[in-house]
């Protein structure tokens, strides 16, 4: 009898130890890993420093084009090369991240292509902000022109006085639409109505590309993107002059085969809706300096975002901008946000890190709406500690 309890006790021992080694696995698999939260937690990371970067570099893109409308002459790459832009870029092109971010970050502080951010062109005409790992492998985070809208050196007062509708316009509509390169739109694709305080153009939709009004008209193409781009310039049969378009609302609602966002116009203020149940959409748009707010249901039910930067001229969150985004697993928030409205991160269940540019205690004085339990629950990493409720 002892023998076949020891036997069996044996057994048991063995089963337990066995279950314990399988549990150990899956805890270390679910730390590690492609998709583990230590891998997802680092990719975030990374994704914030992207940001910043971008965000700075836009900045300076900023500044050199005040400086242009002073007379200055240099293009913008001398400008970032000379002591007037801080010397940012070296002989080489590559960034120096102290004197671009003012402190140096975990990422880019290497050269010949490995763990450093660049600025190149692969024809001449066409520049790219990259960077590069430390295996050399390359990620573009923005696409400009040296002479382009993205330096702002466009003579706009040029361009309104000789612009023509587009040529593939109908022969009725004799509305003229700018793009934010200064080239013109076929303004058959959108759908457009005077702001409230007639300043402007608001490209509204209700359902954009279902049964509805919509706001964009025209087709998604093969590669998930817009046909053309957005008007930044509208001057209606009628209108006296150009007006800015400074409102998308709803413009792009149910666009569901919509994977790749167009440019936002840098005279758009006010957004909402705009990008409600685009079910295929997997990159978050560049939201420009103007717009101050998520806004309702911008981003409702875009199931493929998986990762969200949001830039720090945003400063709070609106109901439902981001519910049932069920792919989302980081997000990065700036300490300009003040509020965050209910329901803003509802169906959210695959969150798992919050990248807080600001500490722990600017984060507690966020004023956080109901039904927010994704993004309170997930990993809240700021500048000085971990929340980890």
């Amino acid at each position: 009898m002892r023998k076949e309890v020891k036997g069996i006790t044996l057994i048991a021992l063995v089963v337990t130890i066995v279950v314990l080694l399988i549990l150990a696995a899956v805890s270390i698999s679910m730390l590690g890993g492609e998709n583990g939260i230590i891998t997802q937690a680092q990719n975030a990371k990374e994704e914030n420093i992207h940001g910043k970067v971008k965000e700075a570099f836009i900045l300076k893109q900023s500044e050199h084009t005040l400086k242009k409308t002073e007379g200055y002459e240099k293009d913008l790459i001398q400008y970032l090369k000379s002591a007037d832009g801080n010397n940012i870029l070296n002989e080489n092109n590559e960034i120096n991240m102290s004197n671009l971010l003012g402190n140096s970050e975990s990422l880019g502080n290497g050269n010949n292509k490995s763990d450093v951010y660049m600025v190149e062109s692969d024809n001449g005409t066409t520049y790219f902000l990259r960077y590069y790992d430390k295996k050399g492998e390359s990620k573009d985070l923005l696409e400009f022109q040296i002479n382009g809208d993205s330096t702002g050196n466009i003579d706009w007062d040029e361009i309104f006085d000789n612009a023509q509708k587009h040529p593939d316009q109908s022969d009725t509509n004799n509305d003229i639409g700018i793009d934010s390169d200064g080239n013109s739109v076929n303004m058959d694709l959108w759908e457009s109505e005077k702001t409230y305080d007639d300043e402007g153009y608001d490209l509204s939709g209700y359902f954009g590309c279902g049964d509805g009004t919509p706001g964009y008209k025209g087709e998604i193409t093969e590669e998930g993107k817009i046909e053309g781009k957005i008007p930044q310039y509208i001057k209606k049969d009628g209108d006296d002059k150009f007006y800015p378009v400074l409102e998308l609302n709803g413009t792009f609602s149910q666009c569901e085969n919509l994977r790749i966002p167009p440019q936002i116009p840098s005279t758009v203020k006010i957004m909402k809706g705009t990008f409600y149940h685009c079910t295929n959409l997997t990159q978050f748009p560049e939201i420009p300096s103007t717009v101050t707010s998520i806004g309702w249901e911008m981003f409702d039910r875009c199931n493929n975002l998986t990762n969200i930067n949001i830039p720090s001229n945003v400063t709070n969150i609106g109901e439902n901008a981001f519910e049932h985004c069920e792919k989302l697993i980081s997000i990065n928030i700036p300490n300009s946000i003040t509020s965050i409205a209910r329901y803003a991160f509802f169906e959210c269940s695959n969150l798992v890190t919050v990248n807080y540019s600001g500490t722990m205690e600017q984060w507690q004085q966020i004023s956080i709406g109901d039904y927010n339990g994704n993004l309170t629950n997930a990993q809240i990493i700021c500048t000085d500690g971990i929340i980890d409720e």
